[in-house]
């Protein structure tokens, strides 16, 4: 089947083009959004650095972690809590960025 990596695994549920779409859409929301609390707060500007494919990847990753590791009870905090957390969540991104994707996307 030409499987070779956990990667190849999950393109058989999420195509590239699957992952186009997720990016640009969490993207043109996110412009959206911070726009609007950048207009309604001009002295708190905020920015957002768009996300890309492979961001995305390791987002949809951690979704399937959390899952598997059965984390549905548990807050985000203790994902990336440093006493209770799992270090693949903060070496993977900060829980900041996966708040605001989890907000986007």
């Amino acid at each position: 089947s030409g499987i070779q990596t956990i990667k190849d695994s999950f393109q058989l549920l999420f195509t590239e083009e699957m992952i186009f779409v997720i990016v640009k859409e969490t993207n043109k929301r996110a412009r959206a959004v911070i726009s609007d609390w950048n207009e309604q707060n001009p002295g708190k500007k905020c920015i957002w650095k768009d996300t890309c494919g492979e961001e995305i990847w390791a987002f949809i990753g951690l979704l399937v972690l959390g899952g598997v590791q059965r984390s549905r009870n548990e807050h985000i905090d203790e994902l990336w809590s440093n006493d209770h957390g799992r270090p693949i969540f903060r070496a993977t991104m900060s829980k900041n960025r996966m708040r605001d994707l989890l907000r986007f996307c």
